[in-house]
């Protein structure tokens, strides 16, 4: 499903419009982008959270050619879904 699909059925739940709606899906999407930025977690309760994990640097190794480099630290953003979610999925 799409950002725009999303919006489409978000509208149809709330009798908002599809602009609204995606306006409400784009700010969303942007606030949580914010909020990982700034190095904090966002968790919805039955749902999971959108944290940052950071890994060290480190060195590694070139499979081809044996040549080792050194991988700077770096930040990812991840989400990790909350067991209800999971239980109702499996």
């Amino acid at each position: 499903m799409t950002r725009i699909e999303f919006a489409e059925k978000l509208a149809g739940r709330l009798n908002i419009s599809k602009k609204e709606a995606d306006k409400i899906v784009r700010e969303f999407i942007d606030l949580v982008i914010d909020t990982l930025e700034n190095g904090e977690e966002i968790k919805f309760n039955g749902f999971g959270k959108f944290y940052v994990k950071t890994y060290p640097e480190r060195i590694a190794r070139n499979p081809k050619t044996g040549e080792e480099f050194t991988l700077p630290e770096r930040r990812v953003p991840k989400f990790k879904f909350a067991n209800k979610v999971k239980d109702t999925i499996l």
